[in-house]
């Protein structure tokens, strides 16, 4: 009798160690499951912000290369007298709009679009002649030229301040 119920006690026991045994590791692998989930996700998301903000710095310093274009070609055709119509490279600009709107502030939004719509819509820049008159049809008017490179040196300048700056999430 008392070998019948050590036999019993211990087979108890082993029940007991074996569901306890399987309780402990399911909530370690619970535990690791949400733990390794985490720390996948934190990775993934500071990898994306680190993505974003190289494409925020890449597309900046392509837009600072490109006013930076702008204003020269137009300071050496002041310069040159040259008659004929500027081309304005504005590439880089156009397939940033969206993505600078939401990635700088509003100032800087501003300073970018209106240097390059300035360039853009080009007939204020000009005394325009009849063709008839001279082949020659456009000539540069300093005043207005000159209110375009400041624009452009402003939006450059602001671009600047945006490549130390570190946006919100």
């Amino acid at each position: 009798m008392w070998v019948s119920l050590w036999v019993k006690r211990k087979e108890t026991d082993r029940t007991s160690d074996t569901l306890i045994g399987a309780i402990v590791g399911g909530v370690i692998a619970v535990v690791g499951g949400f733990g390794g989930a985490w720390f996948i996700r934190w990775r993934d998301d500071s990898r994306a912000d680190r993505d974003r903000e190289e494409k925020r710095m890449g597309t900046i310093n392509v837009l600072l290369s490109e006013l930076a274009e702008n204003h020269t070609n137009l300071q050496l055709r002041i310069e040159a007298a040259q008659r004929t119509r500027m081309e304005v490279h504005d590439q880089a600009f156009r397939e940033a709009q969206a993505f600078l709107a939401l990635e700088v502030r509003p100032t800087t939004w501003e300073a970018v679009y209106k240097a390059y719509a300035q360039l853009r819509s080009q007939n204020h820049l000009y005394d325009v002649y009849s063709p008839a008159q001279s082949s020659d049809a456009y000539v540069i008017r300093r005043e207005a030229a000159a209110a375009v490179l400041l624009q452009l040196a402003e939006a450059a300048e602001a671009l600047r301040q945006e490549r130390g700056r570190r946006p919100a999430k």
